[in-house]
């Protein structure tokens, strides 16, 4: 056999070693990593549909076509209301890392690429006052973490659900005040 022919033998081998190794460790992970992509609001939508299985009892079904409502889109004076004490749960939307950065004083984090999570730990404060406003923002005008997050809660149950589609790079530009404790 020539040299060439060998090694690409090898590289087959090796190649074909490598992905069983990677099927059988997915296969044996409590959350399996998806074969085919997902996008990022239906990576959420999973997730909320995780969270409404396990709260809800069995006999308690969704109709299929119900509509849900969308937030209602607030300007920076509108959101800097919110942000005060009492007005409103102000809810960041981005990543942990970026929260423990810099964020809106009071926020909290409920961060659309662990929503499941971020949204178990804040259940007892989302739920002790279920009519109250939840206001979510993100990065910026671009960022549609906020309106995941957003669509999330509203099918949810929440109603009050507002959205600050100017995000952090508006309240940054504002020269508004800042928290950085995580």
């Amino acid at each position: 056999m020539q040299p060439l022919a060998q090694d690409v033998c090898r590289f087959c081998a090796l190649a074909s070693i490598a992905a069983a190794i990677g099927f059988a460790g997915n296969h044996v992970r409590t959350v399996s990593l998806p074969l085919v992509y997902q996008s990022k609001a239906s990576r959420l939508e999973f997730q909320v549909q995780t969270i409404t299985q396990n709260s809800r009892p069995r006999t308690a079904a969704t109709p299929q076509n119900a509509t849900i409502a969308t937030a209602s889109i607030i300007s920076l004076e509108q959101f800097q209301q919110c942000a005060q004490p009492g007005q409103a749960l102000v809810l960041d939307a981005r990543p942990q890392i970026f929260y423990s950065l810099g964020h809106v004083p009071g926020a909290l984090s409920l961060p659309r690429n662990d929503f499941e999570a971020g949204y178990a730990r804040l259940k007892p404060q989302l739920e002790k006052d279920r009519a109250q406003p939840l206001a979510v923002y993100c990065s910026d005008a671009d960022c549609e973490d906020s309106e995941l997050v957003a669509n999330g809660l509203l099918k949810l149950g929440y109603s009050r659900v507002l959205r600050f589609k100017g995000g952090w790079a508006a309240w940054q530009e504002a020269h508004l005040p800042e928290d950085k404790t995580p």
